[in-house]
């Protein structure tokens, strides 16, 4: 059996027979993996914390073969506002699942690093989710190899001044540039918040679920519905 470290965050905790856990840590070291939480559903067990999700910090683990099993933890941050406002918790879940779910792609040490950095705006910056989210899907976007100019029609180079349309072969274009029979239109409000992060809660959301669907579309990746509740993906 060999003792290991790794730095990470817990993505995801579920019940495991009477008293025991089951963990999903995404790491900079090993990217995701899923160890056991022995007896941390005790009223008084020591690493009860280590568990929940939102935990970030230094994990020791015992590997036998290809399973992994905790035996400590150091945690640098719980990220524990989160829970104190429905709206951060969504925000929160939402980056979790996608974190989750992009650990296998190449990117995943660099999103688990602007994961911790975004969390922290979440929490301790007073940046309404709404922003954060924004930040985050265009960041899930660049590091996979999509980084949209929002500004400029990516076919033509002309501005992109009041509508646009998203092609899912050539990102953010122009009216003339479009297929207006599949291009999905984005209207002035959504295009101006795009661009500079200007407009009300309300279009801040529904302009997340157009990056959600931009993400969907290109990276093959669906964010949490829970955060976005009933907004449909490009609409």
């Amino acid at each position: 059996m060999d003792l290991i470290k790794v730095n990470g965050i817990v993505v995801k905790s579920s019940d495991y027979k009477d008293n025991d856990k089951l963990v999903t840590l995404v790491t900079f070291e090993l990217g995701k993996i899923t160890c056991l939480a022995r007896g941390v559903k005790k009223p008084n067990a020591k690493l009860k914390y280590a568990q929940e999700m939102f935990n970030f910090g230094e994990f020791m683990l015992a590997k036998k073969r290809d399973s992994y099993t905790l035996t400590d933890c150091v945690q640098t941050d719980s990220f524990s506002p989160i829970t104190k406002d429905i709206e951060m918790y969504y925000c929160g879940c939402m980056m979790m699942d996608i974190l989750s779910r992009i650990a296998s792609y190449e990117s995943q040490k660099t999103m688990l690093a602007q994961t911790i950095r975004m969390l922290s705006k979440l929490c301790y910056d007073e940046i309404v989710p709404e922003k954060v989210t924004t930040e985050f899907l265009k960041e899930c976007l660049k590091q996979n190899g999509y980084d949209i100019d929002y500004k400029y029609c990516s076919v033509c180079g002309m501005d992109l001044v009041e509508t646009a349309y998203f092609s899912d072969s050539a990102g953010l274009i122009c009216s003339a540039c479009a297929n207006k029979q599949t291009d999905l239109p984005v209207n002035t409000n959504i295009l101006k918040y795009l661009q500079s992060g200007e407009g009300s809660v309300e279009i801040a959301k529904v302009s997340n679920s157009y990056l959600a669907y931009f993400l969907e579309e290109l990276v093959g990746i669906k964010a949490n519905p829970m955060y976005f509740g009933s907004i449909n993906y490009g609409e």
